[in-house]
């Protein structure tokens, strides 16, 4: 039998009377219905170094499986549930609101099925045989942005960090509700300006600057996309006092000024001068 350590384990983990260590991680409330139990278990391994070793691949797998059912609706679990027994062709159906009759019946069947198993809202949709209307909401929105720059596959992280970030102040300011339920087009400037004004309270204007820079992007990217042309981007020129250059600040030299001195400056101590208005932001110049 493996002797039981007397060393402090971290987070979640907890050892077995015959040695062995176990990842034990209550599910939230709200969510246990859609898990289908309590309390998620995992083996970590017999020894305290196998773990070390476990832990940290177990606890991503498990904060990124409830992260994924945060950000799951009951229509995402309607639609789960048909294609797992009739097929992705059916959801297909029931998604683009094409039933037929048989596809109705069986909706209406499997909803009777699953009637205790299911949230209110998943038997609604499967007993209608009928999903409601997407709405492109400003949470949409960050989905389509980030789909576009690629961010889910890692290749900004710096970006990623803003968009995580200005979504979680949006949120915060201006209600779950409204972030991913209300209609894009029904956000206002009144929006826009309580969010600025609570970056104020948080951080520096350059970085409330930064993050609203974010989330106009986000917008304009959707508004170009959906071709909403009459609806102008609550979030463009709003005005971030202290945001500007100071009289301390080290600015860079504009590429008229670098043409103007480069043949005056020796070859040898012509290193790199930066060009703010050049696409590529730093480019070295040499005679």
């Amino acid at each position: 039998m493996t002797k039981k350590t007397t060393k402090k384990l971290p987070r979640y983990v907890r050892q077995r009377s015959w040695g062995a260590y176990q990842y034990k991680r209550n599910v939230p409330k709200h969510l246990i219905q859609q898990v289908g139990k309590t309390t998620l278990y995992r083996s970590l391994g017999d020894t305290y170094s196998q773990m070390i070793i476990n832990l940290p691949v177990i606890h991503k797998a498990v904060e990124t499986f409830l992260q994924r059912l945060e950000g799951e609706t009951s229509v995402d679990r309607a639609l789960a549930l048909v294609e797992a027994t009739y097929g992705r062709e059916a959801a297909e159906q029931l998604e683009a609101g094409e039933v037929d009759e048989n596809l109705d019946y069986a909706l209406w069947d499997l909803a009777h099925k699953v009637e205790d198993d299911v949230e209110p809202m998943v038997f609604a949709h499967l007993l209608s045989a009928s999903l409601p209307q997407k709405v492109f909401t400003l949470e949409v929105a960050y989905e389509l942005y980030a789909k576009f720059k690629d961010v889910e596959k890692g290749g900004n992280k710096n970006l990623q960090k803003y968009l995580n970030r200005s979504k979680a102040d949006l949120i915060q300011t201006l209600g779950k509700v409204t972030f991913s339920e209300t209609p894009l087009i029904k956000i206002t400037r009144i929006n826009a300006l309580a969010y600025r004004d609570t970056l104020l309270d948080r951080v520096s204007p350059a970085s409330t600057e930064r993050y609203i820079t974010t989330v106009k992007a986000v917008v304009n990217h959707s508004i170009d996309e959906l071709g909403l042309s009459g609806f102008n981007n609550p979030f463009n020129r709003l005005k971030v006092k202290g945001a500007g250059a100071t009289k301390g600040d080290r600015l860079s030299l504009s590429e008229v000024d670098v043409m103007a001195v480069r043949d005056a400056i020796p070859s040898e101590d012509l290193l790199a001068l930066c060009i703010p208005s050049s696409p590529l932001r730093q480019i070295r110049i040499f005679c």
